[in-house]
């Protein structure tokens, strides 16, 4: 079983809430919540949405108390918010701070699948912490008493966004649902992705502590082979179910998607060649079908935002087709980095997005 819209809306602290949006999104599964009050989508904004690197299926709190008359900024919010896997939002004081919502903002998120739950409206003692307390509370009794979860969590990751069908976004969930850092290793333990819990702690997984690390055995289909899961969790017990589920989540999205040598699934690589860690961007090269001596220059769009990222990955692919075919294009930490093939000496390449 999972949490869901129409479970969180039987929640006390929802007493008196309605879903705007069309009932269909009543199954949307919920993992998580989070507070965002953003105002109009910005570079900023984007460099910060990149850098969270959201889950997906996380349900948001807002008022929109800087935009509360702006609908066209509305609009793009959940623009944003849906093109990243949220599953809707919670609207706060309605009739206080934003006057009325919108019939385009419901027509918007009925479009993209998004829901909009409305607090009750005029009422000013509503506080955000209630809500928080009790969807926590329902998603955590959820998880203890449903331990089996890699098909579930699986079945959320292929309703994301095409760009979050990966091992980065597999791994990540799985820390999200363990608390504990997590990292998949190939046959020759060498590092393929890592996630960490908390998403800002550093680990260093060539020198692990003496206790709290977990391995498990991932057996994925030839010709990719075995792999490893590294589990560091400190400070608790991770019983061998868990273990397993996690594994399973990782064997079946790597023969869902390890095959798959296209642009969704190299960040990874990105993230490796930006780092500098040339023993890691040759395992993962060799892993992708990614020949990396044809890689000379790399161009980087800085604070790259868009409204359609698949469309303008497109339309980039064109304008760089007379100098160069591109050889990996990826976002990464607000900007977007291209790396063309063969390409050898300097020349300017200016693209205009006006």
């Amino acid at each position: 079983m999972s949490v869901t819209i129409q479970d969180i809306l039987t929640l006390p602290a929802l007493t008196g809430a309605r879903l705007l949006t069309n009932t269909s999104g009543a199954n949307r599964v919920v993992t998580s919540i989070s507070v965002l009050e953003y105002a109009s989508p910005t570079p900023v904004q984007a460099e910060i949405t990149d850098a969270i690197h959201f889950e997906g299926n996380e349900l948001i709190i807002t008022s929109f108390a800087n935009i509360a008359n702006d609908v066209e900024a509305q609009c793009s919010n959940i623009k944003r918010f849906a093109q990243v896997g949220e599953v809707g939002l919670v609207l706060y004081y309605v009739g206080i701070l934003m006057p009325k919502v919108d019939e385009r903002l419901v027509q918007l998120a009925d479009e993209l699948g998004f829901v909009i739950i409305l607090m009750p409206e005029n009422d000013a003692s509503l506080a955000y912490a209630n809500v928080i307390s009790d969807v926590m509370q329902a998603i955590f009794l959820d998880q203890m008493n449903n331990p089996v979860f890699a098909v579930e969590m699986l079945s959320e990751i292929a309703k994301m966004p095409a760009y979050q069908h990966n091992l980065a976004t597999v791994l990540k969930m799985i820390a999200e649902r363990l608390h504990a850092s997590c990292a998949l290793l190939d046959g020759n333990r060498q590092l393929i992705q890592s996630a960490t819990w908390p998403r800002n702690r550093h680990v260093d997984w060539q020198k692990l502590p003496s206790s709290g690390v977990y391995r498990q055995a991932v057996r994925a289909d030839q010709p990719l082979g075995e792999f490893e899961l590294v589990i560091l969790a400190e400070n608790q017990d991770l019983d061998v179910y868990a273990r397993s589920q996690a594994a399973a989540a990782l064997q079946i999205s790597l023969n869902l998607w390890g095959h798959d040598s296209g642009e969704l699934n190299q960040r990874e690589l990105l993230a490796a060649i930006v780092a500098d860690e040339p023993i890691r961007v040759r395992r993962l090269a060799e892993y992708y079908h990614v020949d990396i001596s044809t890689m000379h220059h790399m161009w980087v769009i800085p604070q790259f935002f868009t409204d359609d990222y698949a469309k303008t990955r497109r339309e980039l692919d064109q304008l760089s087709q007379p100098f160069a075919e591109i050889a990996l294009m990826e976002r990464y930490e607000g900007m977007l980095v291209i790396i063309p093939k063969n390409v050898f000496g300097y020349f300017d390449i200016r693209f205009d997005f006006s």
